[in-house]
């Protein structure tokens, strides 16, 4: 569903702010660009989903992520090596159909 759908357009959310869609691979992570998503997997932290792990071909993933009220993004280096909020460190469940 990530590569196969087109993305939703940008809309309004009131007083809320608004949804805005933009490529940002080469922001976060120009390496992938033109990868295939291949795996999609929720992280969760106590019993919530923190984020999502992306696997992409050649064994190349990007995780996205919450901690506290802060967005982070980053390779199983970046993942594993962030000064998480609390003990638990969250885990990758099983894949998420694409």
């Amino acid at each position: 569903m990530v590569d196969r759908l087109p993305l939703d357009r940008p809309f309004d959310v009131a007083e809320y702010g608004q949804v805005d869609v933009a490529d940002v691979t080469d922001m976060i992570a120009a390496h992938l660009r033109g990868a295939g998503v291949t795996l999609l997997h929720a992280l969760t932290r106590d019993g919530h989903d923190v984020g999502v792990r992306l696997g992409f071909d050649a064994n190349m993933t990007l995780n996205i992520w919450v901690d506290g009220d802060e967005l982070h993004w980053g390779d199983a280096e970046a993942f594993a090596a962030h000064d998480w909020l609390g003990a638990e460190l969250p885990v990758a469940g099983s894949p998420i159909g694409l």
